[in-house]
């Protein structure tokens, strides 16, 4: 029975070095979501200019345009206007369909501020 216990305990150590190496060499993704340097301003052009701060989001699957304006703005999510937000997103992305977002694409996100029109 000694021997039994030995060959699993080699066993499990092989195993934990394996997975040690594998995991220091290959190591596993830290990417975030989101951008460096993720909040710019956009100067949107027609008969008011104005500014539209935005943050750079990698889309998950599953994700929408709704549910990450409501992940960004969380102080907000009350005062959202679904048609707004759609609006500064195809103006945030103009070749982009907001129906119809790619998993792993980054796309730049309105960021609301308390006190402006939402």
């Amino acid at each position: 029975m000694g021997s039994f216990k030995k060959a699993i305990l080699y066993l499990f150590t092989i195993l934990l070095l394996v997975s040690l190496y594998k995991d220091l060499t290959v190591g596993t993704s830290l990417d975030t979501p989101y951008k460096v340097g993720d909040e710019e301003a956009t100067e949107i052009e027609g008969n008011n200019e104005m500014r539209i701060y935005s943050m750079q989001v990698k889309v998950q699957n599953g994700d929408t345009v709704l549910s990450i304006v409501e992940r960004i703005n969380v102080d907000l999510q009350e005062s959202l206007n679904i048609e707004k937000i759609l609006t500064d997103f195809t103006e945030l992305n103009p070749t982009a369909d907001p129906k119809n977002l790619t998993a792993g694409k980054f796309y730049s996100f309105p960021v609301y501020e308390k006190g402006t029109d939402n």
